[in-house]
């Protein structure tokens, strides 16, 4: 892996053919580090990882489901989206606000009479959702505002070269930009922050604009310098002048860096001040950003920016969430539906089968009067998004999990040569293997519908045993050679999820879970057998032993500790051996276990039981299915288990 450690513009081209390189930048240092690893694509991405800092964790109610439109008129239309949720039976965590909230689009401000903060209070607590608002980079030229005059006083704008504040143009008119090279805008930026905390309390930040984009060219006042240097380049990346929709280059920063090389930090810079303020109020942050450098996982994630509702931009947005887990940001994901355009019902019902899957899922649109919620784009949208949500928070739990089992490096969503680097079928451009399905962890891979094609999924699961995750079946043995199948993805139900053996996936029961906080400790254990040499049966796995997902318990216990109950099957045809067991006995809860899921038992047990530590469990039922040569077995009551524990299954 190579990194090319510079803030300044660049353009890298990639020559597949003669597998090369080449890097054409706008100025400064060469600075390249190279991460040599392995076989293992993952080791050179984790030691890049370890360079860069790591990437931060997010509450796990971030991990939920997230609605956003731009053009929300007023603070009854928010809380009328939040019911509809609620009477559709769809799970929210988190309710957004794009530019619509300000005062004239001032930042900091509240628009009173649209958005009166009494009653954003009152039906976010009644409801219990979480809100999210929009902070944009420019701050508003208007002798009104009380930040503005604050920004003033505390001399923290940027300056042109000749040192005097640059006008930018933003969504309030005239704007200046802070400067988070000057140490005083985060004080600035914390009091502007606050202000708006006590006014509406917020559960995280969304920075956008924060390139900076501008709507003029270099500087409204002066215009750009068109004959300097750095706005005349031999050889311009990316084609258009670099100070095109941003500020000029010849900006000066507080610590005398010119713009031209440090236009890559504001966003990061932005963000970090911001995970300063969100700190003082939870110790784990929320923050999406659009504009990133490497090491804003740090403080931040991402959203893939202003898309299009094309099947195209669908298409896309599996590349570039893998990408982002590989440059650090694995929170990342794509605005669901499309935010331009209008998405049809098939478009939107795939994109909410595939965004259900991304680590970070919004549905998102721009201001026009269609609405892309999940509930109002007709019967298949909604059963279809009914489906997926109900199995993304079935998940989430497992989800979760492998962020902390990573410990801050390493990807989460994955493409699947990252697990099986010597296929080289993953490898082919013209089949795209790499890009058309994606691996959670190690253990669950997932072919979304990505084309408007009737359903059809070119399906290739890498070598191995392999279990169709919902209907149990047997889909390849592992002495069968890959090969890609056609196989059907449904509309009405979640897209097509795949288990490799070996493994075990925690599955929760979702019945009247309308946001995270209303998920339990109770697990159903799916485990796909895997045999080794001598036919024994085995498969492992974690559960995230958990029963307060607070951001104060998720930080101490599981953050500060580990919360992970390790799960390992053992046995053969006759008998399974389920032992629990953890690393750090203090930060685990018991464990409600609800039943199994066995794949590939392969057998008809004609009497069964279940045994805790060697005594007797009651009220367990069991069913063979063999059609999939798989068996179910419900546990009426619960059985209670913990780090020690022994659960043994009887087949005959």
């Amino acid at each position: 892996m190579v990194y090319l450690r510079s803030s300044n513009a660049m353009d890298v081209y990639i020559d597949t053919d003669s597998r090369k390189l080449t890097y054409k930048i706008a100025g400064g240092i060469l600075d390249f580090h190279f991460f040599l690893g392995d076989k293992d694509p993952e080791t050179s991405v984790r030691a890049y990882h370890d360079y860069i800092g790591g990437w931060t964790y997010h509450p796990f109610w971030a991990h939920g489901w997230h609605q956003s439109k731009y053009g929300s008129p007023n603070s009854s239309y928010l809380e009328q989206v939040v019911k509809n949720y609620t009477a559709n039976k769809l799970p929210l965590d988190v309710i957004w606000s794009d530019i619509d909230y300000m005062d004239r689009y001032f930042d900091f401000s509240v628009d009173s009479h649209n958005f009166p903060p009494d009653h954003m209070r009152q039906f976010l607590a009644e409801q219990k959702k979480r809100w999210v608002p929009i902070i944009d980079a420019g701050i508003g030229i208007n002798d009104e505002s009380t930040f503005y005059k604050k920004g003033l006083e505390y001399d923290i704008y940027l300056k042109d070269a000749s040192g005097q504040y640059l006008e930018a143009q933003v969504w309030p008119g005239l704007s200046y930009f802070p400067d988070f090279h000057n140490p005083k805008t985060s004080q600035f930026w914390f009091e502007g922050l606050d202000y708006l905390y006590n006014t509406i309390p917020f559960s995280g930040i969304w920075l956008d604009m924060n390139e900076p984009a501008n709507f003029c060219d270099s500087n409204c006042k002066a215009g750009p310098n068109t004959s300097h240097p750095y706005n005349d380049l031999p050889y311009t990346p990316g084609g258009a002048p670099l100070y095109h929709k941003t500020v000029d280059t010849t900006a000066k920063h507080y610590d005398g860096a010119e713009h031209f090389n440090a236009h890559s930090y504001f966003g990061f810079l932005e963000g970090k001040a911001t995970n300063d303020y969100l700190l003082t109020r939870s110790p784990l942050t929320f923050i999406l950003s659009r504009s990133n450098f490497p090491g804003s996982g740090q403080v931040a994630a991402h959203w893939t920016g202003d898309n299009v509702a094309m099947w195209e931009f669908l298409r896309y947005s599996v590349a570039q969430t893998m990408a982002f887990n590989i440059f650090g940001i694995p929170m990342t994901g794509a605005d669901i539906c499309g935010f331009l355009g209008t998405a049809s019902e098939t478009l939107c019902a795939r994109w909410i089968q595939l965004g259900a899957f991304y680590p970070f899922a919004r549905d998102h649109h721009a201001n026009d009067d269609v609405n892309q919620a999940p509930y109002a784009l007709g019967p298949v949208v909604l059963s279809t998004a009914q489906a997926s949500l109900s199995f993304r928070y079935a998940l989430l739990k497992h989800y979760y999990s492998l962020f902390l089992e990573k410990k801050g490096r390493g990807t989460i969503f994955r493409p699947l040569f990252f697990e099986f680097p010597s296929d080289e079928n993953l490898y082919d451009p013209q089949q795209q293997l790499s890009e058309s399905q994606f691996m959670l962890g190690k253990g669950l891979l997932v072919a979304p519908c990505l084309d408007d094609n009737g359903g059809n999924v070119n399906l290739y699961l890498p070598q191995g045993t392999w279990y169709d995750f919902k209907s149990r079946q047997k889909m390849q043995d592992a002495c069968d050679t890959p090969g890609v199948k056609t196989i059907q993805a449904p509309l009405n139900e979640s897209a097509p999820v795949f288990v490799r053996a070996g493994w075990v996936i925690p599955f929760q029961n979702t019945d009247n879970v309308l946001r995270s906080d209303d998920l339990d400790n109770s697990h159903e254990l799916r485990v796909a057998l895997a045999t080794d040499s001598e036919g024994h049966f085995y498969a492992s796995g974690k559960i995230l032993a958990l029963t307060d997902m607070s951001d104060q318990s998720v930080n101490n216990r599981c953050i500060g500790g580990n919360c992970l109950l390790d799960v390992s099957v053992s046995g053969d045809s006759k008998q399974l051996k389920v032992q629990f067991s953890a690393v750090d006995t203090s930060n685990v809860d018991e464990v409600a276990i609800t039943g199994f899921v066995l794949y590939g038992t392969g057998c008809q047990p004609s009497s069964a039981s279940l045994q805790l530590n060697s005594q007797p469990v009651i009220g367990v039922q069991f069913q063979n299915d063999s059609s999939t040569g798989s068996t179910l077995v419900k546990i009426s009551n619960k059985v209670i288990v913990n780090s020690g524990d022994q659960l043994v299954i009887n087949l005959n």
